[in-house]
């Protein structure tokens, strides 16, 4: 099973959760590339109107995946790690993304809980369980990923304080 993984829209910030936790669960992933117009155009034509220029874009990377991958991978964000509101869309993506494709796999679509880590590692439970993960490499998975993405953020913190070193600890890197 190959699962497919937008990276549009707040990807750039989960990015060290997202590929620790999908590299430790064992899952054969594929990432979306480089923005383009057809991307775009692609988002356009299967995305309301009314819908800003970032979903747009994640719609195409959506369908681009569809035709490459067993499942998608859209998040149903409802808080960020603080507790601060987002963008409303972020909780209805995952039925934004349904109303506008005609085949739609979607997966880890429940709603997830940024600043409440037992609530989110549920919701990834009950998500990855219907795909096949056993709930020990599920839990394990979410708590390296939430220790990787925890120490990048106080690495970031730090920078801009000036309190560390230019380079990030190894263990951050990507795949």
């Amino acid at each position: 099973m190959k699962l497919g993984i937008p990276t549009g829209l707040l990807f750039a910030q989960y990015e060290t959760f997202v590929t620790t936790f999908f590299r430790e669960l064992g899952a054969d992933v594929l990432y979306t590339g480089a923005t383009d117009q057809e991307t775009l155009n692609l988002g356009s034509r299967h995305c309301v109107d009314e819908a800003c220029l970032p979903i747009k874009l994640f719609h195409g990377q959506v369908k681009r995946l569809m035709d490459q991958c067993d499942y998608v991978v859209v998040p149903r964000l409802m808080r960020c790690e603080f507790g601060e509101a987002i963008c409303p869309k972020f909780a209805g993506l995952p039925d934004l993304v349904e109303s506008g494709l005609e085949d739609t796999r979607l997966a880890f679509t429940q709603p997830l809980h940024l600043d409440d880590r037992d609530r989110m590692t549920r919701a990834l439970v009950e998500d990855g369980v219907k795909l096949g993960f056993s709930q020990g490499a599920i839990r394990k998975a979410a708590a390296l990923a939430w220790e990787a993405q925890t120490e990048k953020n106080q690495f970031a913190r730090d920078q801009i304080l000036g309190l560390s070193n230019p380079r990030p600890p190894d263990k951050l890197s990507n795949p």
